[in-house]
């Protein structure tokens, strides 16, 4: 039998996932290839066991990746000759890709007439944003003696613990679960739990751009010191998972000097630039996480 395609670049293991008939989970670091396998097990359904792709849903994080599922996808469907696929293709502008708050929107809209609701409702993010802030405020504001923000506001100031904690939850960890939380027990049970979640998105983060530098640098021929430097510490943060300390604080200390004009060096002093933020974004949530659940000042 002569296999498809769309997975020739997969590995025996990400073909097994990619052609499942029963319920999978892949994990992976950051760059192992899971939008790959997602982007191949989407075109199984479709070109194999003929699913229409208006009753596949395909859902993602961040925009960006979306666009990326999205135009692969398409591209995918395009080197097929198959009627079959000619046929998918033409109905590509109803398949379902797409964020996972595009989905509640569209989720909503469908059904917030019956809450009395316009179906042209939009989400206004910075409006949002101020409202977390506000009832942040008006929540820590009379609570200032509660064991667990006692000793938050021991270690931090009352807008930090407003606006980087409370807002920033509110934000990003709407829930009905939420309601359940002991958010401020005594034991910090929660805040741990916010530092680690915190932690991982950052660790994700660094991963990504440890892989675009790594990507980019393969393209310049005679890679300056620096570069290698990034490189090197790129590779370290891919091979071991979860990056050491110095592993870190190469990235942290990372400064690639201007020696071009070019696509790929510009590439790489671009992901170095957020590889350096990333790496301090870590580094400071540790130290915060450290002064928190400890009750020490910083």
């Amino acid at each position: 039998m002569i296999q498809p395609a769309y997975l020739d670049s997969l590995d025996p293991d990400q073909r097994t996932a990619a052609v499942a008939d029963r319920s999978c989970v892949v994990t992976a670091g950051a760059g192992a290839g899971k939008t790959s396998v997602l982007v191949a097990r989407y075109l199984y359904l479709a070109l194999e066991k003929k699913i229409p792709l208006s009753s596949i849903l395909a859902i993602t994080f961040t925009r960006k990746a979306a666009a990326e599922m999205f135009e692969r996808i398409y591209r995918a469907l395009s080197a097929e000759r198959s009627e079959w696929a000619e046929h998918q293709r033409s109905l590509f502008p109803k398949a379902r890709i797409a964020t996972i708050d595009s989905l509640c929107a569209d989720i909503c809209r469908q059904g917030c007439h019956t809450l009395g609701y316009s179906s042209d409702f939009t989400v206004d993010e910075p409006r949002s944003a101020l409202l977390a802030e506000t009832i942040a405020y008006r929540y820590l504001g009379p609570r200032t003696a509660m064991p667990g923000l006692s000793e938050l506001l021991a270690s931090f100031t009352f807008d930090q613990v407003a606006t980087e904690l409370l807002a920033h939850i509110g934000r990003n960890f709407v829930s009905p679960l939420a309601l359940q939380m002991p958010l401020f027990s005594p034991e910090s049970a929660s805040l741990e739990r916010y530092c680690e979640n915190l932690r991982q998105s950052r660790l994700q983060k660094l991963g990504a751009l440890s892989a675009s530098i790594m990507r980019a640098g393969k393209a310049i021929s005679n890679p300056r010191a620096d570069c290698r430097a990034a490189m090197f510490a790129a590779e370290r943060f891919l091979k071991e998972s979860v990056p050491t300390g110095p592993c870190i604080d190469a990235f942290a200390a990372l400064a690639l000097r201007a020696y071009g004009k070019g696509e790929e060096e510009q590439e790489i002093k671009e992901a170095a630039k957020d590889s350096r933020e990333a790496a301090k974004d870590l580094i400071s949530l540790a130290a915060y996480e450290a002064n928190a659940l400890s009750g020490t000042k910083p």
